[in-house]
């Protein structure tokens, strides 16, 4: 749906189809913060709506290496070892520890050089932190969620699923009427639905087989 078409549903939910009161530009710039909120809500559904890969080659005895200029949230760390883009693919997911597990983390070393195969990694800032350094060329496959990027104008598509859009509408309106010092029921009462409505999707979305545990440690 297009950035014009979502300023239309919020101005009626406003009451203020001809945007005499509010103005054309104070709603756009409240349809950006509104489609960021869905977006965050989808993200935390677990249903990767906004995934996205990249791959970097590392740079032998290099430890940091900068994050997408996009980087919302990072899903899974790849590191391919051989193989590359074929069927016989060899690679492993390194995990994240904290910045001072940092100093315990010492399996994958070359005692020698200090350095190795990426086993676990640190976000800092806008950058990831390899442990240990690679000792080889691998290559490194970054699966995340992007930010979504800001609409500057109406023939633009607001970068959410259509069947959440309304829910961007609604998340505009809400803003004019925090503007405005109310807060109607039925606005409430909307976006209650829809957040229902995304507990069930992110529950019952897949349907191919029985639910299933994750087992993430013994403990």
């Amino acid at each position: 749906m297009l950035r014009s078409e979502v300023r239309a549903i919020a101005l009626d939910y406003l009451d203020d189809p001809q945007a005499g009161y509010f103005s054309t530009a104070r709603v756009n710039s409240w349809i950006n913060f509104a489609q960021q909120d869905v977006q965050k809500l989808l993200i935390e559904s677990a249903e990767m709506y906004y995934l996205k890969s990249v791959e970097t080659t590392l740079v032998v005895g290099q430890e940091d290496y900068v994050l997408p200029d996009d980087f919302l949230k990072l899903h899974r760390l790849e590191v391919i070892v051989s193989g590359l883009g074929t069927v016989n693919e060899e690679l492993y997911s390194i995990k994240e520890i904290t910045f001072n597990q940092q100093d315990f983390s010492t399996r994958g070393y070359n005692s020698s050089s200090g350095t190795g195969t990426p086993t676990v990694y640190v976000i800092k800032r806008d950058r990831l932190k390899l442990i240990p350094a690679p000792d080889t060329a691998y290559t490194l496959r970054l699966h995340y969620s992007y930010t979504i990027a800001d609409l500057t104008d109406d023939s633009q598509s607001v970068d959410v699923p259509n069947n959440y859009m309304d829910l961007v509408a609604i998340y505009t309106a809400k803003r004019g009427f925090v503007k405005d010092d109310r807060m109607p029921q039925n606005i409430l009462d909307l976006e209650n639905r829809y957040m229902d409505m995304l507990k069930k999707n992110s529950e019952d979305r897949t349907q191919d087989s029985p639910r299933q545990v994750v087992v993430t440690g013994e403990y």
